[in-house]
């Protein structure tokens, strides 16, 4: 079972190439070339030079092949975005990482002659540094890895719409806190 590059697989089709690749390792190169941009995506935005994130795509991937056997069933993209937030989480234990800001548009129309992009990207930054470390990871499994909401509870145990709250919820505060920190208030005046 091949993927061509523009189709996407169907979850039933993934649980079956797992299944192949727990008894054949080779078995798994058609979900590797589907998930590998979304994984090093991923990686790119936890750290912060390619080559880090290139070694740490492969050392997700390689754990994946050495966990292949571990594999129990649901939502494979779940199941390797997990091992991947894993494997981020234990090479930026004391690090704080930082996530793609693009996702994340908080400036009024009336800011733009008072603040600059690099600015607001910094301003953000800093906002979503200051975040605790699960609700950055929310954001980063969001917007980095293109994950949906269910994938996103399989990860980390909660329903996709607990997720969708939970999101919804991080970013309002974090356009609150924005908004408090450039002087505009949530109305736009």
């Amino acid at each position: 079972m091949m993927f061509s590059p523009k189709s996407t697989p169907t979850a039933h089709d993934e649980i079956l190439l797992m299944r192949r690749a727990q008894a054949d390792p080779k078995a798994f190169a058609p979900l590797y070339d589907h998930y590998f941009e979304r994984v090093y995506a991923y990686c790119a935005h936890r750290v912060n030079h390619p080559q880090e994130a290139e070694d740490l795509c492969s050392q997700v991937f390689l754990n994946i092949l050495k966990s292949l056997h571990t594999y129990q069933g649901g939502m494979v993209a779940a199941w390797i975005f997990t091992i991947a937030r894993h494997v981020v989480a234990h090479h930026y234990r004391s690090a704080k990482p930082i996530i793609s800001l693009d996702g994340l548009d908080f400036a009024t129309q009336d800011m733009a002659p008072i603040l600059d992009e690099a600015e607001e990207k910094r301003i953000v930054q800093e906002l979503v540094s200051a975040l605790p470390t699960e609700k950055r990871d929310l954001l980063h499994l969001m917007l980095d890895s293109g994950l949906s909401s269910a994938e996103i509870g399989g990860i980390v145990g909660k329903s996709a719409g607990a997720v969708r709250v939970e999101i919804h919820r991080i970013i309002q505060h974090l356009k609150h806190r924005y908004l408090r920190i450039t002087g505009e208030s949530s109305d736009g005046r």
